[in-house]
C-alpha cells in the first residue's frame, strides 16, 4: 500500500466518524479537574474571579474569553484545544476575572470550546452567593460631631421657642 493510499484511506475514515458522529457523539469530559471562584464568599463590589485548574494536558488559548451574564447567570467560554498527549501531568491553574456582582445568588455555567469541528467539551456549572455589602461603621470624632450637632440643634428650638414666648 503506498503512503498516499494509506493516508487517504485513513482521512476517509476520520471524515465518515466525523460526518456520522460515531467519533464525537457524547461530549469529551470537561478540561477543569476545580472550578471555583476567589473570594470564596464575595459581597457586593468584590472583584469575582474563576480560579479553573486543567488536567488532562488541556491548556486554553490566552486571548479566547469571555464572559457573558444574563440575569444571574454567568457563562464563561474560551477556547481549550482537545489535548493530545500521553500521561497527562497536572495542568495549569489559571484565574479569570469575571467581574462584580449585586448581592444575590448566581450560576456559573463554564463552556470550553474545542478545536475539532463536531466535538464539544462537557459544561460544567455551580452556584455562588454574593452577599450584600456591610455598612461602614461611624469613626468616633464623626459620632462626636453628630452629637455636637444634635445639641446645637435642640438648644436653638429652646431659644426659639422662648424667644416666641416672650413677645
Amino acid at each position: 500500500m503506498t503512503y498516499a493510499l494509506k493516508h487517504f484511506l485513513v482521512a476517509s475514515c476520520l471524515l465518515l466518524m466525523l460526518v456520522t458522529g460515531s467519533v464525537f457523539a457524547q461530549p469529551i469530559p470537561n478540561p477543569a479537574i476545580t472550578l471555583r471562584i476567589v473570594p470564596s464568599t464575595p459581597i457586593a463590589g468584590d472583584a469575582v474571579t474563576l480560579l479553573i485548574e486543567f488536567g488532562d494536558c488541556a491548556v486554553p488559548t490566552p486571548g479566547t474569553e469571555s464572559v457573558s451574564i444574563t440575569g444571574n447567570v454567568v457563562t464563561f467560554t474560551h477556547l481549550v484545544p482537545f489535548p493530545v498527549c500521553g500521561v497527562p501531568p497536572p495542568g495549569p491553574q489559571i484565574g479569570y476575572p469575571i467581574g462584580t456582582f449585586a448581592p444575590g445568588n448566581y450560576t456559573l455555567v463554564y463552556a470550553p470550546s474545542g478545536n475539532i469541528p463536531g466535538s464539544a467539551w462537557a459544561t460544567a456549572q455551580f452556584g455562588f452567593s454574593v452577599g450584600a455589602a456591610p455598612v461602614p461603621a461611624m469613626s468616633r470624632a464623626a459620632g462626636v460631631w453628630l452629637l455636637i450637632a444634635a445639641l446645637a440643634l435642640v438648644a436653638l428650638i429652646r431659644i426659639g421657642r422662648a424667644h416666641k414666648k416672650a413677645r
